[in-house]
């Protein structure tokens, strides 16, 4: 997961490089191996990526320092990011509809104001997973849980089309409960990067189908598919990542990927196998 930071466009952090450089940024978000930012309050604003080696120090906006770099000197690359949030928990808006499996139950609220929809899963085990919506903000907390009078709900899935065409979305922030991303669940958005939850299991097919609709200014720098997905779907990385291969295959920074995804089956996934090449050699 990549730690995102709070006042989106309106805070402004700090980036004290290792040859001593500070710059002063705004929207900053620290993935496994690079750091996001734009360098004016401008939502429109180029996003600018620095590794995360090149990096001493990050100030945030509200005075937090995070190091990053270990005691000899280092930088943890390749690692998961070195915070994760804590749980999120919405709040429900709307009353839980009488509906059959599959369809939109009810709505929350996160934190920071935003509403996502919810089908329920299992009403025993007090499951849920996020539903489609007319999805329009730049940034989404998928949160842990919602509250719903008094009953805390967990939120174990993102459903089918849940953020399909929803070409405004350029960074997620999910939840560590996660276990499946159905089909096609963030096809066609405009992602800056995927940092997938440890603990994740399922990723249907096509679900990033096309994640790079906004690829010449908001490309798809990198994708953290964390060991615990036993599950991967036929092209689920297809066209996605600000570099793709003649065939549209992924072509995109991994950070962290199964062994089972090999040069020779990595076209199933639709990963170029230069990718799959790539992280190999940096392990």
């Amino acid at each position: 997961m990549f730690l995102m930071c709070a006042g989106y466009a309106q805070a402004q952090d700090i980036i004290v490089t290792k040859e001593g450089d500070r710059l002063e940024v705004y929207n900053l978000e620290i993935s496994a191996s690079a750091i996001f930012y734009q360098k004016s309050k401008d939502a429109d604003a180029e996003i600018q990526r620095i590794p995360k080696k090149d990096v001493l120090l990050v100030k945030m906006a509200d005075g937090t320092k995070i190091d990053l770099t270990v005691s000899d000197g280092t930088t943890q690359a390749g690692s998961a990011p070195a915070l994760q949030r804590d749980p999120v928990t919405a709040i429900a808006m709307s009353p839980i509809a009488k509906v059959k499996k599959g369809e939109t139950a009810l709505t929350a609220r996160t934190p920071d104001g935003k509403e996502l929809n919810y089908q329920i899963i299992s009403d025993v085990e007090k499951t849920l997973a996020v539903a489609k919506g007319k999805y329009k903000e730049e940034e989404y907390v998928i949160p842990d849980f919602v509250d719903y009078d008094g009953v805390k709900y967990k939120v174990t899935e993102i459903a089918k089309k849940a953020f399909y065409n929803a070409t405004s979305i350029k960074r997620v922030s999910y939840p560590s409960t996660l276990k499946k991303i159905d089909e096609y669940a963030f096809a066609y958005t405009s992602l800056v990067s995927i940092i997938l939850p440890d603990g994740l299991e399922e990723i249907e097919k096509y679900a990033y189908w096309g994640c790079n609709a906004d690829n010449k200014r908001n490309p798809t720098e990198e994708i953290y598919i964390p060991l615990s997905v036993t599950k991967m779907g036929k092209y689920c990385f297809m066209s996605c990542g600000s570099n793709l291969s003649p065939g549209a295959k992924s072509m995109a920074t991994f950070t962290s990927m199964p062994s089972y995804i090999t040069e020779d089956n990595s076209d199933y996934y639709g990963i170029d196998d230069s990718a799959v090449r790539d992280y190999r050699s940096r392990k």
